[in-house]
């Protein structure tokens, strides 16, 4: 079982980086089609706690 970082996560949502988002965009993607990659809630809590504290981003953003 592989899982995503939450890192890659953040990446995607990140807008100040275009090429780090577009890479994560696209990681995540490959990840969904494939089936083989699992989210665990650890993953979601990191991201959502950095994407709140250094992306400033919204519950409704996220």
């Amino acid at each position: 079982m592989k899982f995503i970082d939450s890192n890659v996560f953040v990446y995607a949502a990140d807008s100040k980086n275009p090429t780090k988002r577009s890479i994560a965009r696209k990681l995540i993607s490959t990840a969904v089609l494939s089936g083989g990659y699992k989210i665990n809630v650890q993953v979601l809590n990191e991201f959502s706690s950095v994407a709140h504290r250094k992306l400033g981003l919204t519950v409704d953003e996220m």
